[in-house]
């Protein structure tokens, strides 16, 4: 499903890239939808808040026993505001109802980053499905596209910059 929303993103004319780990399609059916709305989210503040968008990142991986979905847009800070952050704030009470964090702010090397840390359930073993209650974390995922995760949090905290 995250390829329809790209799909569908690139139709409106944004260049958005994605990637999307093969460790991802064993995740826990319960987190899925959350990362589409996250990604779903992402991908409309794109729409309707960045100015000059070039690029737009899209990766989704599982790094050691988290869940990574970050949203990278290269656009600049829109001069105009919206009537409020409720997808932002909707987005870090997802992330915090799931034990995971969330940043969305401005991205070191300029841009906007929407990164979410969820974590995995208990037992997963990465593709080759669950190994149990005490099971192993499944692989490492790759930097992706935004080079990193952007600013480290703990457990439930969400963090926001302003655009």
């Amino acid at each position: 499903e995250i390829e329809a929303l790209v799909a569908s993103a690139v139709d409106d004319g944004v260049p958005v890239r994605c990637w999307i780990d093969d460790s991802v399609r064993s995740v826990p059916l319960e987190l899925t939808s959350s990362v589409h709305r996250l990604v779903a989210e992402s991908l409309t503040n794109v729409r309707r808040h960045a100015v000059a968008v070039t690029r737009v990142d899209v990766s989704v991986r599982v790094q050691g026993a988290v869940l990574v979905v970050e949203v990278y847009d290269d656009g600049q800070a829109s001069t105009h505001r919206g009537a409020g952050t409720y997808g932002l704030v909707g987005m870090g009470e997802r992330a915090e109802a799931l034990g995971g964090t969330l940043y969305a702010g401005p991205a070191p090397s300029g841009g906007w980053l929407v990164s979410a840390r969820l974590p995995l359930a208990t037992g997963y073993a990465g593709p080759g499905g669950y190994a149990g209650p005490t099971g192993s974390a499944g692989p490492a995922g790759s930097a992706g596209p935004a080079g990193g995760a952007g600013p480290g949090r703990s457990a439930g905290t969400v963090g926001f910059g302003g655009r």
